[in-house]
């Protein structure tokens, strides 16, 4: 079982570094592509999928760290992606794609499951689609 995850972790480390010669990545100042930084964020994603993994199956724990290297990453591409968005953008583009891409789903999910809220009154739901008091507890993202 061990050598199939060996093999998985350097089958991982040779697309990343195939992906890094064959790329516009620099480092040092240089730019970042989209294309680079969805691969990275993927990279990012594999190693979050990966903790989780190693913290449900027994004598796999010492994988749980990738997990927390993996949000890590995935933040810095995506804050490193917003804020190329906002320069290239302006302000006013940048919060109305936040809106549709964030709060309209939110809204149209939360408009479907409103049948599971027995006892919901007009504050409630001003409440839950402004997002100061989700009606989800675990609504906040």
């Amino acid at each position: 079982m061990e050598s199939l995850y060996t093999l998985f972790f350097v089958f991982i480390w040779v697309l990343f570094f195939n992906m890094l010669k064959h790329s516009t990545l620099q480092f040092g100042g240089g730019k970042i592509s989209h294309d680079d930084t969805s691969v990275l964020k993927g990279f990012a994603i594999l190693m979050v999928v990966i903790g989780h993994v190693g913290q449900t199956i027994p004598g796999l724990r010492v994988f749980t760290p990738l997990g927390a290297i993996g949000v890590g990453v995935f933040l810095v591409c995506s804050g490193y992606g917003i804020e190329k968005s906002f320069n290239k953008n302006g302000r006013d583009k940048y919060w109305y794609k936040r809106m549709v891409n964030v709060w309209l789903p939110y809204v149209i999910v939360e408009t479907l499951f409103l049948p599971l809220h027995w006892n919901l009154n007009w504050i409630d739901l001003l409440k839950d689609f402004t997002l100061v008091q989700p009606l989800n507890p675990f609504g906040w993202y």
